[in-house]
Formats: structure tokens, C-alpha cells, sequence
């Protein structure tokens, strides 16, 4: 008999969340001077080599999405267990809570430092990252990639070589995650060039998609 998977595992699921991060990192490179949003060891990086090149208040300004990942990570270990003792639905509460902040933050960045945007962006990925972490049952992120290349380079491997279909399939979702990625990136660059900052607002449209697909989920 075939799996039956929560929705929030399906891989329209995973590819709208990987589209979102790409367009959120592409967008906050762009626009918000070099910084990243989900991608933290490039703001580990960038803080880096400005220290080393003497410039310290430059890369102080690495710091404060670095740390408002952190507390991201904080915050939805406690939200995920008071949820869960309100027998609440968690991921549906997250997507929703992930899309008001994004709109807010899309309300206020024209009108507020690069610091205070990527902060918040940052708070926002990093509710997403640790919310949904599988598709169809396989461990995947939907924020860095380089996991999901290596997962595909050995799901092909194995799949190809074993002749097993079920690791082709699984295969399948990585690479698709990985596309959508991209595509996410591509877009913001697109956007970013003719709106700027206003691009954000592209954004809620996968957003309001994920949390349509959360809310009609039925619960077997």
C-alpha cells in the first residue's frame, strides 16, 4: 500500500517553501547590502573578511541577522511545545505567523535600515527551516542547498546503480526543491532591479499559497 503523507509534506509544499527562500536570500543580497537572510555561513563569511580587512563596523553589520536566526531557533522550540500541548497545528500556525511577519516587513522596509529588515527576514527563515524539514518523508532543507546536492548526487548514485525506483522518485524532490530555489533567486533578481525594495512584496504571493494548502488539509 502506498504512504500516506501530511500535506505539509508534499512536494508543492517543498517547492513553494524553496522558491520563498531563494527569493528572500536573492532579495536581501540585492537590496539590503551583500547580507543573507537563510543563508548564514555567508554572513559568517562576509563578517569575516571584512574584520580582516579592518573594516569592524561593516562587519558588525553581519551580526544582527546571525543572531535573530539564533533566536528564531529559540523561539519556535518553545512556540512548537505550547502549541503542541494546545493541541494546536503547529505548521499551519507557523506558515501564517512566517507570512505576517513577511508582510510587515514588506510594509516597512522602504522606510527602515537594511539592519532591521534582514533581522526580521531572518527571524522568518529560521521558522521556516525548522518547521518543515521533510518532503514525502525524506529529510530535506528548504532554505541551503548544499544538503540537498549532496542528498541528490547520492539518491541518483544509489537509485541508478541498485536500479530502485523508490530512491529515483525520492531523487526527484531534491531536484525539483533545488530548481525552485533557483528560480526563486532568478525571480528576485528580476524584481529587484525595477522595484527594489518593493519586490518583497511578490513574496506573500507563495506564502498566501502555502498557507491555503495547509488550511484545507485534512486530518486523517
Amino acid at each position: 500500500m502506498s504512504k500516506h503523507y501530511r500535506i505539509f509534506e508534499h512536494r508543492r509544499v517543498a517547492v513553494l517553501l524553496t522558491f520563498i527562500s531563494g527569493f528572500l536570500d536573492g532579495f536581501s543580497y540585492l537590496t539590503q547590502g551583500g547580507h543573507f537572510v537563510g543563508m548564514q555561513t555567508g554572513n559568517l563569511i562576509m563578517a569575516t573578511v571584512h574584520l580582516a580587512d579592518g573594516k569592524l563596523a561593516v562587519a558588525s553589520t553581519y551580526l544582527p541577522p546571525i543572531l535573530a536566526f539564533l533566536l528564531g531557533q529559540v523561539i519556535h522550540h518553545f512556540l512548537r511545545e505550547e502549541l503542541m500541548q494546545r493541541h494546536i497545528h503547529w505548521h499551519r500556525f507557523n506558515a501564517l505567523l512566517i507570512l505576517l511577519l513577511t508582510f510587515v516587513t514588506a510594509v516597512r522596509t522602504p522606510y527602515v535600515t537594511s539592519n532591521v529588515t534582514v533581522s526580521l527576514l531572518s527571524f522568518v527563515s529560521s521558522l521556516q527551516l525548522s518547521t518543515f524539514t521533510k518532503v514525502r518523508g525524506l529529510a530535506y532543507a528548504n532554505m541551503m542547498m548544499t544538503g540537498n546536492l549532496k542528498r541528490l548526487a547520492l539518491l541518483l548514485t544509489k537509485g541508478i546503480s541498485q536500479k530502485n525506483k523508490d530512491l529515483l522518485t525520492q531523487a526527484s524532490h531534491i531536484f525539483f526543491a533545488i530548481i525552485s530555489f533557483a528560480l526563486g533567486v532568478y525571480l528576485a533578481a528580476v524584481l529587484s532591479k525595477s522595484y527594489h525594495e518593493y519586490a518583497l512584496y511578490a513574496v506573500l504571493l507563495p506564502l498566501i499559497a502555502v498557507n491555503v494548502i495547509l488550511y484545507f488539509e485534512r486530518v486523517e
